[in-house]
Order: structure tokens, then C-alpha cells, then sequence
């Protein structure tokens, strides 16, 4: 079918039943065309085309995103601000912003219309299957357009007003917002953050010599700090490696976690982030930290062949460490991290069932009874590079209760002295340096 307005009014016509309309240009005051079409329920077209509406650009950030305290201070400004004026928010699913801004349009109960690119091929479909799961407050404008535009670029021609969080030097955001500049109108404006860990100060002037505004956040803007509530009951004193044995320990390293907690839905972690509340840190510190608050090691499925949840243990010697430390690439991770718990060898087999990984290939895990799968790790990467035997791993399925670990049957170890303090005020369990 030929992409053109007559055959996209049919085909929406036998879909929606009337309730939808296709126009050659955006409603809203941009009146951006471009090459394509925008597909639409009546209600969203007169909601865009009566107010105001506003949209995040970001470059990407890192995994680990409680480093960049800014960027959530600065988005949750924008969410209250589009609640305040009544602004539309504007999304798109491939945009750095795109799962923040679904989630603060339901907590603050803001209007949010992604906008969704898609080939006239896929739009039938789409339509059908998103009428049927639509829940509030996310609503869809579908974009045809005779060629691809960068996610980034589209928001930032539609878009009244655009915020700016993060900029990377002449990224797919600094092109889209530079774009934007040069043919923004009347009523439009583009904030720029200033904060110089997110946008450097020579891509800020760049994008200031050209028009943008910059933005700067008011202290009270910022989230106030709160911390790990403390066990009255910790009894924890550092000790030295020659006082334990370290051949009796199975060692438990913990690691950042550029997620949700195992234990923590997905929505409740971006609360946290948005809101700067004490569990938006997912260092490797804090995965400590909240392993000794809650006196738990929750298991994990996500290395598991069979999806069961299990918590991993090392039989490599505490004092090896720091000379194992290695990051995996294609897990984007640490391995071998100077902070966690060693629990005794005797008790993990005996209260909590744990037994060696079992090594192997495809051939083994067919052969295993489903009673072993928990404990199957592949033998080595397929490149051959990695060994993973080298771990020399335990594994203990479900969670590790450590209410249930007495306090000379566990240490807890950290790779230096700074941390020692806080985690004194957490632990009942005796502290290690190395």
C-alpha cells in the first residue's frame, strides 16, 4: 500500500471506528510535517491542539544511575512543573527519558502521549493491540513517515517546550536540540540543565549561543539525603584475616546493581530515583548495606538457566580478592569485589542446602535431573576466554536468611577503612578489612 493520506484515512477508518484521525502535520503549535503522518484518537488531537506540551531529551546515562543525582532532581522539576501548568508530556519508547517519563505522568496523574514511530505495515496491528492494553494515563499519536527520524529529533520539532537534562557532545540530543534551535518559534523554548557531570560547559554554550535557556536547579529542589535505618542489636568489631580460617568460609560479593533489588518491583526503584530516597543507592556499599539491614541475601534468577532464584557463593580464599577483581564486559559488571559476607562452609550445607556448582556443557544439562538444573553453570564462555570453573562457585537456592547464621558463623568484608563505621552501625557480624 502506498503511504499517502487517502489510504491511511481508509485503513484507520475500518480500525477505530471514527474515533481516529489522520493529519499531515502535528496539532499542536509547531504544526511540524516533515514527510509524514500523525494517527491519533480525537481526544489526544484536541488535547494537543488546545495546550501546552513539553518533553524530556537525554543523552543515555550509565548503569548505575544514582551517580547522577542531578538528572532525577532536574526531571522531578519537570514532572512537577507539567503538573502545575497542565502541560501534555510528550515521550518516545527508544528515548533515554521514555521509562521516567511513564512512571512520574502516573505518580503525578500528568497526561502522557508517547509518540511512536512505526512502517504503515505495522500500524494496523498496533493500533488493535495497544486499544486492547491501554491503561491511564499513557496515551499514543502513531508517526508514518516516509522515512526514519531519530527518536530525539521528532520530540524536539513537536514539543512546546523541552528540557534538556544530559547532553553528550555532538550526540544524536545536541543535533536533535540544535535542530530545534535553529527553527524554534514563537511560544517554544528549550531549557538547558546546568549541571557540568551531565553537559559539559562547552556543549552548554554551544547550545546558549544559538538560543536555548539555561536552567539552573534551587537547592530546595534537590531531594534531602536520608540514610539506612540502624540495628540497635549490632555487635560487629574488625578483626584481621589471621583470625579467622579462611578455608572454612564460602564468600558472597556484592556488586552495584544498575536495577531494581530482587525483591523490588521496577516502579518502586524509579520512586526511588525520582524522589532521591534512601533506596535509589544501588553501589556496591549499599548492596551491602541492605543485605545487613534486612538480614536477608535474596536469590536472583537472572544467571540461572532454569529461572530458579539462588544466591551465589565463592570458595576462592578472602585474601585472593583483590588480585581476582575483573570486570566482565558483556555482563557489564565487577566480579570479585572487595565487599560482601563469607558465611561458613558447614552452615551453608546444612541450614540452607547449598552444594558446588555444577560445571559443564549443553550435554550435562540435558543429562541433569531437574533437582540439579539450579546448579548448572556453563564451564567457559563461548570464546573460550573466560573459565568460569575459576569461581569455583556454591550456590544456595531461594534466600539466605541470616537470622538464622549465628554471629560467629559469618564475616563481613570491605575493601577499605571508610565504610568501616557505617557498616559497624549494620552488622552483627565481626568486619574485615582487605
Amino acid at each position: 500500500m502506498e503511504l499517502n493520506r487517502e489510504n491511511l484515512v481508509t485503513l484507520v477508518d475500518e480500525i477505530g471506528g471514527g474515533k481516529m484521525v489522520v493529519l499531515d502535520h502535528w496539532p499542536g503549535r509547531s504544526g511540524f510535517a516533515g514527510r509524514c503522518f500523525f494517527v491519533m484518537d480525537l481526544a489526544v488531537a484536541g488535547a494537543l491542539q488546545g495546550g501546552a506540551t513539553c518533553a524530556v531529551l537525554s543523552s543515555r546515562l550509565p548503569k548505575i544511575l544514582d551517580r547522577h543525582r542531578h538528572w532525577f532532581d532536574g526531571f522531578r522539576t519537570v514532572g512537577v512543573n507539567v503538573c502545575r501548568y497542565g502541560e501534555v508530556l510528550l515521550t518516545s519508547e527508544s528515548t533515554a527519558a521514555d521509562r521516567y517519563c511513564r512512571r512520574i505522568a502516573e505518580l503525578f496523574q500528568i497526561r502522557c502521549v508517547v509518540v511512536r514511530q512505526l512502517a504503515l505495515e505495522d500500524l494496523a496491528d498496533a493500533i488493535v493491540k495497544d486499544s486492547a492494553s491501554a491503561r491511564f494515563p499513557v496515551e499514543t499519536v502513531y508517526c508514518v513517515a516516509h522515512g526514519p527520524i531519530q527518536a530525539d529529533q521528532l520530540l524536539g520539532k513537536v514539543a512546546d517546550n523541552v528540557y534538556a537534562l544530559a547532553v553528550s557532545s555532538n550526540g544524536n540530543v545536541e543535533k536533535a536540540l540544535q535542530q530545534r534551535l535553529s527553527g524554534e518559534g514563537d511560544g517554544t523554548r528549550t531549557f538547558v540543565l546546568h549541571e557540568n557531570s551531565l553537559t559539559s560547559a562547552a556543549v552548554r554554550q554551544r547550545l546558549l549561543r544559538t538560543g536555548a535557556i539555561q536552567w539552573l536547579l534551587l537547592p530546595e529542589e534537590s531531594a534531602a539525603s536520608s540514610t539506612l535505618a540502624v540495628s540497635s542489636a549490632a555487635t560487629a568489631r574488625p578483626i584481621t584475616l589471621a583470625e579467622i580460617k579462611e578455608d572454612e568460609y564460602l564468600i558472597h560479593w556484592t556488586r552495584a546493581r544498575p536495577e531494581a533489588w530482587p525483591d523490588q518491583s521496577e516502579a518502586r526503584y524509579f520512586d526511588d530515583l525520582i524522589f532521591g530516597t534512601h533506596g535509589s543507592k544501588h553501589g556496591d556499599v549499599y548492596s551491602l548495606c541492605r543485605i545487613l539491614a534486612s538480614q536477608r541475601i535474596f536469590g536472583s534468577a537472572n544467571l540461572t538457566r532454569d529461572r530458579s532464584p539462588v544466591v551465589c557463593f565463592s570458595d576462592v580464599p578472602l585474601s585472593q580478592l583483590r588480585e581476582k577483581t575483573v570486570f566482565r564486559k558483556h555482563l557489564h559488571r565487577w566480579d570479585f569485589l572487595p565487599f560482601g559476607i563469607g558465611i561458613k562452609k558447614k552452615v551453608l550445607e546444612q541450614r540452607f542446602g547449598g552444594r558446588p556448582v555444577i560445571y559443564g556443557d549443553q550435554k550435562t544439562w540435558q543429562a541433569l535431573p531437574t533437582d540439579d538444573r539450579p546448579l548448572f553453570q556453563i564451564a567457559s564462555s563461548r570464546d573460550q576466554k573466560i573459565d568460569w570453573r575459576q569461581e569455583r562457585e556454591w550456590r544456595v537456592v531461594g534466600d539466605v536468611d541470616l537470622r538464622r547464621v549465628g554471629c560467629a558463623d559469618a564475616v563481613v568484608f570491605i575493601g577499605n577503612e571508610k565504610h568501616l563505621e557505617k557498616l559497624s552501625s549494620l552488622s552483627l557480624f565481626d568486619l574485615i578489612v582487605i
